[in-house]
């Protein structure tokens, strides 16, 4: 996980004020819709609610059947339109927000509420409402694949067997008292308590370190809600999940392998120009070089997969005595790829 500035959007259905509406001109799409929402959890839900039970008590003094509760939905669509996906296909790169992984034409992605518009687990029980009032709220909105944001059983790294993984509607707290459940009031104080990273928000490279087997932990030393933070992240979005982590690993072994070959191929092309050996011999060595350290570049691309272990793992390797750290010795300024 990476940290993405977060750009403003510029879809009509959340920038757009000339929406027509002969109740209320001036909104855009997203105005409008925030507005039913609040409506609807509200007013109109809980007018439906009360019916129903005020029918129920009747109902059991008289012996009848009983109704079951309304059913709670509410037709969010505002955040699926095509331009709002178009941009955060754009603004993360293809990437899922929180794993890194790429989209394939297999895989479709999700458009993933952060804090859970329609209902949010607290204290192992889901709750209606969540966070109604940002269901298309921009800063509320992340690119996610569906292993990283639903509900599913995930392999266990080593064990032959699954458990529960993915966001779902989790959004816990450090404080459940902070938690805000109504709109119209401040989301200060449930910011300062919130244990998922929030990419576009925090520094999860600051948090988070990589094992060689492509494990993803707690940095050592964190301050207690950043540890907190960091635990929390990796379990909900299921970032420890075996082959993700087997995914990691494979790129983590690449990185290396083309460290070690640039360095190799340095070193041998010094030697031919110290021996004087024909131009063209030095060239053809040259442009393998040159097609490694293509390559190199690549991994280190915005849209690459899993910046955030690469990264860690360069700045592990530039540490005195290793291999990104001879490179440099010789002239090979390795650190623009952390920028």
């Amino acid at each position: 996980m990476i940290h993405i500035k977060r750009t403003s959007s510029t879809a009509k259905v959340l920038t757009d004020k000339r929406l027509k509406s002969t109740r209320r001109p001036g909104l855009t799409r997203a105005d409008l819709e925030c507005e039913k929402a609040i409506e609807y959890y509200t007013v109109t839900l809980p007018a439906e609610q009360a019916k129903v039970k005020a029918k129920n008590a009747q109902a059991a003094l008289n012996g009848g059947a009983l109704l079951d509760s309304p059913k709670i939905k509410f037709p969010f669509s505002v955040y699926g339109d095509e331009h709002v996906v178009k941009e955060l296909m754009t603004l993360f790169h293809k990437k899922c927000a929180y794993c890194e992984s790429h989209f394939r034409h297999v895989t479709p992605a999700d458009i993933e509420h952060f804090r859970p518009k329609g209902a949010v687990i607290i204290n192992g029980s889901l709750e209606h409402p969540g966070y109604y009032w940002l269901g298309a709220d921009w800063d509320n909105l992340f690119l996610s694949c569906p292993r990283c944001n639903r509900k599913d059983q995930l392999d266990v790294p080593g064990v032959q067997s699954t458990v529960s993984g993915g966001k779902g509607n989790h959004f816990p707290l450090l404080d459940e008292s902070k938690r805000v459940r109504k709109h119209g009031l401040s989301l200060a104080d449930e910011e300062a308590v919130r244990l998922l990273l929030n990419p576009c928000i925090d520094d999860p490279e600051a948090v988070l370190r990589y094992e060689d087997d492509g494990s993803i932990l707690p940095k050592r030393r964190l301050r207690k809600l950043n540890r907190r933070r960091a635990d929390t992240s990796i379990s909900v979005y299921g970032l420890w999940q075996g082959e993700l982590r087997d995914k990691r690993k494979e790129l983590l072994d690449q990185l290396k392998l083309e460290l070690i070959t640039i360095e190799r191929f340095l070193r041998m092309i010094d030697r031919m120009k110290s021996a004087g050996e024909s131009p063209a011999d030095i060239q053809t060595e040259q442009d393998v070089l040159d097609m490694h350290m293509g390559v190199l570049k690549g991994m280190f691309e915005p849209g690459a997969e899993y910046l955030g272990m690469l990264r860690y793992q360069l700045r592990q390797e530039l540490e005195p005595g290793r291999a990104g750290d001879r490179l440099v010795r010789v002239g090979l300024d390795l650190t623009k790829l952390l920028v």
